[in-house]
């Protein structure tokens, strides 16, 4: 990008020619600006193509017991949004504009016991639904409105099979 600096610059027009005191001004060659053009195209597929997604976990997930589950909001309108790793991978690595939404990774609890296990009052184990929950108050903190996107369903993707 080459900049001009203020200079003297003759008008020229029918009746006289004058000089002329001229601000900066900054020159800039096709090829930069063919490439700033795809870069905000890029950008605004992208932004178009997020779509929302009911995520499940797979075999190797339900053996760990845990999967990570990803949410964007959208800024404008705090619509929130379930989405896969690869379209959060976009959002966090600042592929997807940040300015338009804002997104969470959590961790959800697939496996074990429903209820947690006590034992003279004390919670031994947390089970899938209360830590699940726990999980999701947590995130609500710095994601607000997830609390009400979940919907108190805590035991979403719980299996029973022990793996």
């Amino acid at each position: 990008m080459t900049k001009y600096y203020p200079a003297q610059i003759k008008k020229i027009n029918k009746e006289s020619t004058s000089n002329v005191n001229v601000g900066v001004y900054t020159s800039y060659n096709q090829s930069n600006v063919i490439s700033e053009y795809n870069n905000i195209k890029q950008a605004k597929k992208l932004t178009q193509s997020i779509q929302p997604l009911q995520i499940k976990p797979t075999v190797d997930e339900y053996k760990d017991g845990y999967f990570n589950r990803y949410f964007l909001k959208k800024i404008t309108d705090n619509k929130i949004f379930e989405i896969d790793k690869k379209s959060y991978d976009l959002y966090s690595g600042g592929i997807i504009d940040k300015n338009l939404y804002t997104g969470i990774k959590i961790i959800w609890k697939i496996t074990g016991k429903i209820e947690s296990i006590q034992k003279n009052e004390l919670i031994i184990e947390l089970g899938v639904e209360d830590f699940n929950k726990k999980v999701v108050q947590v995130a609500e903190k710095e994601f607000n409105g997830l609390l009400s996107f979940i919907s108190k369903n805590y035991i979403m993707f719980w299996k029973n099979d022990h793996f």
